[in-house]
């Protein structure tokens, strides 16, 4: 919520074009996110910089409201917890 709520409205206002202001706020509040992963090595970091990226879009979809990107993210987390198809349908060979 830090980087959503806080950084991206800091970096943004920075600017006077707000199309610069919201791209710099999105790359910014991704890559410091994503660095925060560095435990997880190089595909853990860009994959948190990407995942990062995708929920500021709904965060500046909502008028920079939480909500959405909360509700996008839990989505997101209910179907990695979801078993596989292949659990159901086993290709044998």
């Amino acid at each position: 919520m830090a980087f959503r709520g806080h950084l991206m409205d800091r970096v943004s206002a920075l600017f006077r074009l707000p199309p610069l202001g919201r791209v710099a706020a999105v790359l910014l509040s991704s890559v410091s996110f994503g660095l925060q992963h560095v435990y997880l090595g190089i595909s853990g970091v860009l994959s948190t910089t990407l995942s990062g990226a995708m929920l500021a879009s709904p965060y500046l979809l909502a008028r920079r409201k939480l909500w959405l990107p909360i509700v996008v993210h839990a989505a997101g987390d209910v179907i990695g917890l979801l078993p596989s198809p292949s659990a159901f349908f086993p290709c044998h060979y």
